[in-house]
């Protein structure tokens, strides 16, 4: 079998030799983003002792997940823990499609870097073969001096106060599943321009694996289990990663289904970053509670939580405001009420009418 080529651009040449010009890792591949160096925040005291009440202007219904999330990082922030080489939390999270897992992990960087663009993302499911994990890593063109970047230690190199995110850990080859064990238990690991720290970095790991998936009651003869539920996910969890790899995180944390209630209150959310933003440009925008209930039903969420709210949003409130916005350049004041069972935008003549 041939052998495999690494991926990545073909090096540039130097035209007065007709050699690979060697280069410095750039972005990540495979999507991962590379985010600008942050330093630390003049607030950051603050914005620990506050992170409760801070992630749970964005978080809904995950309260314990946040509480246990805060103190993990503000132990780890005051130099408490037992292991200061390793990452400055790390955070297993678990539950079906549509229960904001990824939101969770957006919303600290949001809390702790003061943006959500600082968050390394890599799907899983980009590394089911082995010889994947050297993508993670920066490796030599063969032949030459060219580095090409990895998607995971390219960022953390540039900005070691990155916060990653590993979507879907089960796709991933178990070699992944070791790699990610030693960044836990050690701190560090080698790729081809030297060690990499992972002291500064936030690591988040999402998986949909959770009893529902399987059989929820377990019989031993006539005797039924006494399991909870949380048991039996962390049994479910032992058995495809392996119990050194999730008594690495510092938290596991069971993430159950939203209820409708839950994503009207994140849709809220959601629409009033919107508003606060065209209250910048001098515009005033009033929506009804009624328009909510116009693509937050019951059945909807229950099979698939918030996954489609940003959509649902777009077709059903954004998409006939912004209609209106460019036919009515002038109105300053506007109200978005339901009458029957249709969206209706007019102007006011002040808010709060």
């Amino acid at each position: 079998m041939p052998k495999r080529q690494p991926r990545g651009r073909k090096p540039r040449t130097d035209p007065a030799e007709g050699k690979p010009r060697a280069r410095r890792p750039q972005a990540a591949r495979r999507g991962a983003r590379t985010p600008r160096a942050a330093a630390p925040r003049r607030n950051e005291k603050d914005v620990l002792l506050r992170l409760e009440e801070i992630l749970k202007q964005r978080i809904i219904g995950k309260d314990e997940a946040i509480a246990r999330v805060a103190n993990a990082i503000r132990i780890r922030r005051t130099h408490l823990d037992f292991h200061p080489a390793r990452p400055d939390g790390a955070f297993l999270l678990v539950g079906p499609s549509g229960v904001g897992k990824t939101e969770f992990a957006f919303a600290v960087a949001e809390a702790i870097l003061g943006e959500d663009r600082n968050v390394v993302v890599l799907d899983m499911a980009d590394y089911t073969e082995e010889e994947d994990i050297a993508d993670l890593l920066v490796t030599l063109y063969p032949g030459t001096d060219t580095f090409i970047e990895g998607s995971l230690t390219t960022p953390v190199r540039n900005n070691p106060r990155s916060i990653i995110l590993l979507r879907g850990l089960e796709n991933a080859h178990p070699a992944v599943h070791r790699m990610l064990l030693h960044i836990l238990e050690r701190g560090i690991i080698v790729d081809a321009q030297g060690e990499v720290a992972f002291d500064q970095t936030l690591l988040f790991a999402t998986t949909r694996l959770h009893p529902d998936e399987s059989e929820t009651v377990e019989q031993i003869g006539f005797k039924r289990s006494t399991l909870s539920r949380e048991d039996r996910c962390r049994r479910m969890l032992e058995e495809r990663f392996g119990p050194e790899l999730i008594a690495a995180f510092n938290e596991v944390l069971y993430f159950s289904s939203l209820t409708p209630e839950d994503v009207r209150r994140i849709a809220r959310y959601k629409v009033q970053k919107v508003v606060e933003r065209l209250k910048r440009q001098r515009r005033g925008v009033e929506i009804s509670e009624k328009v909510y209930d116009t693509f937050i039903k019951e059945d909807e969420v229950a099979r698939a939580g918030a996954r489609y709210l940003n959509r649902a949003l777009a077709e059903n409130l954004f998409t006939p405001l912004s209609k209106f916005l460019l036919a009515h350049a002038e109105a300053r004041n506007i109200t978005v009420e339901v009458e029957g069972d249709r969206v209706v935008i007019h102007p006011t003549a002040r808010m709060g009418r």
